[in-house]
């Protein structure tokens, strides 16, 4: 694209991370390859061969941006992000996923349609964007850092007004759902993505624009987002007009609605650094009241007659949201958790308690629970960089063990296989109980609160 047209930059940034280069190559023809979707597969087809894995460094992860992006349209906010996704079944695969929020703007407010990052630096590293002022950076003190935290200090490091989109100890351990997490609950939450950019020690992109975007008719363009913006504040749920309780913020660059997204005060109970949760509807569902349940999340008969079942759960109280910002910080959005709570929840319905041999309590229980699911889900992948789940509400921990009875205050080493030259993380029992592997399950979304 030789003239920025139709809501393009019309430049597409391409990051070298095995020889540490940068280069600035025109955006494919959007009129051929229809936008992001398009010339994000036509980067796959053409540059990932055969056989390459999520993992190496042939594999490509791209990150796109749409016409009405940043140009305040309702709803044109999303950023588009390919890569061969480590969680493809039965084998992974090339497959896109898309993340709210600000990031996708600022990228256009710098000049850029998309960015193409291949290969895998010598040390951990960071993308910085600066309109025409980019340059990789050393993230080594930040290796091992949660998203959050990485966010906060990058914030500190360049400006408030960077966007940053970011990996934490899940991606950097190759975990197969690992998000990638932009501001507090934004994320690219599907197909492990975060993984892919930890493979290739990619920490996080920082990007500043002071740009905009060209609009052939300035006036007749924002007298139809006013339109539009009017039409969805009478439409369902009223989205966008006043109403008591929580604060009300739109999670994205250009929504006018408030949406399913409200804004709570956190205690950061586990240090992640985050005073607010930015609380979707299933951030709002883990700070239901402990033992309140929800109805039946789906039920129904597969093709070939068999019953299907996935029941409600109960919330985990005030630390409910505490625990969703420590899984955005560990890298692993809340969705994820979300989808495996209804899989171990139709496990239990099933009467299927263990996996692999590894026998698993799903009885209801305590805030703590969900802290070993954290535990459980990330020590199973290998991610032994996370500290040891912390006691909550005078519950004590519940740890990842064959059962097996252990004295109170007792320290045990890790029953899970870690990897090479790695030694396993402990976790200490507070109370005189029975150790099991208490993967608990975390609420569910109503259906007309699930997200693609």
């Amino acid at each position: 694209m030789s003239e920025p047209r139709g809501g393009y930059a019309g430049r597409t940034l391409r990051v070298d991370l095995d020889r540490a280069y940068l280069t600035v190559e025109p955006t494919p023809d959007a009129d051929t390859w229809l936008g992001p979707r398009g010339w994000n597969a036509l980067v796959g087809w053409s540059e990932v061969g055969p056989g390459v894995g999520p993992f190496d460094p042939g594999n490509r992860i791209v990150f796109s941006v749409g016409p009405l992006v940043g140009t305040g349209a309702p709803t044109a906010s999303r950023t588009v992000v390919s890569t061969i996704a480590p969680r493809g079944y039965p084998t992974p695969m090339w497959a896109t996923a898309t993340m709210g929020g600000y990031f996708g703007a600022e990228l256009k407010f710098a000049g850029y349609d998309s960015i193409i990052v291949q290969g895998r630096a010598d040390g951990p590293c960071y993308l910085l964007i600066e309109d025409d002022h980019v340059s990789l950076e050393d993230a080594g003190e930040l290796w091992g850092t949660g998203a959050l935290r990485t966010q906060q200090a990058l914030k500190t490091r360049h400006s408030r007004d960077h966007q940053i989109a970011a990996v934490g100890p899940a991606g950097e351990n190759r975990v197969r759902f690992a998000a990638i997490i932009h501001r507090l609950n934004n994320a690219i939450g599907n197909g492990g993505f975060g993984g892919v950019m930890g493979a290739k020690n990619f920490k996080a992109i920082a990007v500043r624009g002071t740009g905009g975007v060209r609009i052939a008719e300035p006036k007749t363009f924002l007298d139809t987002v006013r339109a539009m913006t009017d039409l969805i504040a009478r439409g369902l749920l009223a989205p966008g007009r006043p109403r008591p309780g929580p604060i009300w913020r739109a999670c994205s660059h250009g929504c006018p609605s408030r949406c399913f997204t409200s804004v709570h005060t956190a205690a950061d109970r586990y240090n992640t650094g985050a005073k607010w949760n930015m609380g979707t509807c299933n951030d709002r569902r883990m700070a239901r009241s402990v033992g309140r349940r929800r109805r039946i999340s789906y039920e129904g008969t597969s093709v070939t007659g068999q019953k299907l079942f996935v029941p409600g759960v109960s919330g985990f109280g005030d630390v409910g949201l505490d625990l969703a910002n420590l899984a955005q910080d560990m890298g692993i959005s809340t969705w994820a958790f979300q989808t495996w709570g209804q899989y171990l929840g139709a496990l239990q319905h099933l009467g299927i308690d263990t996996v692999r041999a590894w026998e698993m309590s799903l009885q209801r229980g305590s805030p703590a629970s969900m802290i070993s699911t954290r535990s459980a889900l990330a020590i199973w992948q290998s991610s032994s960089s996370l500290p040891a789940a912390a006691d909550t509400a005078g519950t004590g921990t519940a740890a990842l063990w064959k059962d097996t009875p252990a004295p109170t205050g007792s320290t045990l080493p890790c029953s899970t296989p870690c990897p090479p030259a790695t030694s396993p993380p402990a976790l200490t029992v507070s109370s005189s109980s029975t150790i099991s592997t208490a993967i608990r399950r975390c609420p569910c979304l109503p259906r007309r609160c699930r997200r693609g």
